[in-house]
């Protein structure tokens, strides 16, 4: 079957990329971005880098809008800001230390089905130390193909995993949705990095959507050097806990919300019955009084 080509301007797909101080990696996300075989529209968004990110984006102006904000509001605003300034109806959010291979659109997007929330590929883990570099597989999920988001949902609640979104393609409006509340669990305190609303957003797409897809090919590569979030975080047991709880934070949200969810059917169903028993009985009633005023009338 003939591959069905698509314009540019045509493309369903936004890839945003949010940076700070990062010029030299960023490069090679770009790279990875503007390589893809299915055509994406692509966002770089910067809050504040003092590096020469400016300087290395001016030779992307045909490829690549970019967005600068002076200040640097930090990653969880980035994203956003980077998202709202999409007009595609989904966007792959790509880390600008990560990198994707050049089928990563075209392949999750033929699984974005109307019931699947999200689409995640396997992906590489690439460590760095200095000039070294190895390689190793992050396997979460060994089939191809669309699931009951049951599965990922218990890796996520039970096990404690975490997808990064560099290896997911999600629905704008469940980015949007999901930004804007990963903030609002009720502890506030526990706010490290952006971490939390990566995985909140997954989790919201799980209450609307009853599917999720998987390839269970490694499209993706997490970069982990020195500088990494989840890297410079290991060296602080203060840092670690601070991520470890912001992501309880969003399960426990999330739980409250699930259960809020439940229960309100719940709650629907049952007024429904009550009132169609209202009904029943009344009608009956109903009827008798008619039957008493029509025979008055004869």
């Amino acid at each position: 079957m003939k591959k069905k080509l698509v314009k540019k301007e045509d493309s369903e797909v936004t890839i945003m990329i949010p940076t700070f101080n990062r010029s030299g990696y960023l490069q090679e996300a770009i790279a990875s971005a503007i390589a893809q075989t299915y055509p994406c529209h692509i966002i770089v968004c910067d809050h504040g880098s003092t590096d020469d990110t400016p300087q290395v984006m001016k030779k992307y102006k045909t490829d690549v809008t970019y967005i600068r904000r002076e200040e640097d509001f930090g990653p969880h605003f980035c994203w956003l800001d980077g998202v709202l300034h999409s007009k595609t109806k989904y966007v792959k959010i790509l880390y600008d230390d990560d990198w994707i291979e050049p089928t990563f659109v075209e392949k999750t997007l033929a699984l974005m089905k109307d019931d699947v929330s999200c689409v995640i590929t396997n992906a590489n883990i690439c460590f760095e130390s200095g000039k070294d570099r190895r390689v190793t597989k992050s396997i979460f999920f060994n089939k191809t193909g669309i699931f009951s988001n049951f599965i990922i949902q218990s890796e996520l609640l039970l096990l404690g995993g975490v997808i990064s979104p560099s290896a997911v393609l999600f629905r704008r409006e469940e980015l949007i949705d999901g930004i804007y509340q990963g903030r609002l669990w009720k502890k506030g305190g526990n706010y490290y990095h952006g971490v939390g609303p990566d995985m909140f957003v997954m989790l919201l797409g799980f209450l609307r959507y009853p599917k999720i897809g998987f390839i269970n090919e490694e499209l993706a590569t997490f970069r982990a050097h020195d500088k990494s979030i989840t890297m410079d975080a290991k060296k602080e047991s203060g840092k670690s806990n601070s991520i470890q709880s912001a992501y309880e934070d969003v399960i426990e949200f999330y739980t409250f919300v699930k259960w809020f969810k439940v229960f309100k059917v719940f709650y629907t169903f049952s007024i429904v019955r009550l009132m169609r028993k209202v009904l029943r009985k009344n009608l009956e009633i109903v009827k008798r009084i008619a039957k008493i005023i029509l025979g008055n009338m004869t």
